[in-house]
């Protein structure tokens, strides 16, 4: 049963995510959903992320880079973690 919850929860996660416009609104939703207090540890490729959050990698490294570049995120090596005193990702 708790495997089927959490299979349930990341479904519908997912989709959400997938319905947001921006890159920037996916990846802060995936780190919000999916990470613990603000943060995240990628177990996969960034490529393979960026398949899962339906982006192109090209499109996901930009997004990562100019997050980052205006303190939105910090990305270190395969963390990436939200800067708590920012609360809404820029859009694209």
């Amino acid at each position: 049963m708790r495997y089927l919850a959490t299979a349930v929860r990341r479904t519908r996660a997912q989709a959400e995510r997938l319905s947001l416009h921006s890159a920037a609104d996916r990846v802060t939703h995936y780190i919000e959903s999916e990470g613990e207090n603000g943060s995240v540890n990628l177990t996969h490729t960034r490529k393979a992320w960026a398949a899962e959050l339906g982006l192109s990698h090209e499109v996901l490294y930009r997004t990562l880079a100019r997050l980052q570049d205006i303190g939105f995120l910090v990305v270190e090596k395969n963390q990436i973690r939200l800067v708590p005193h920012k609360h809404t990702p820029p859009g694209d």
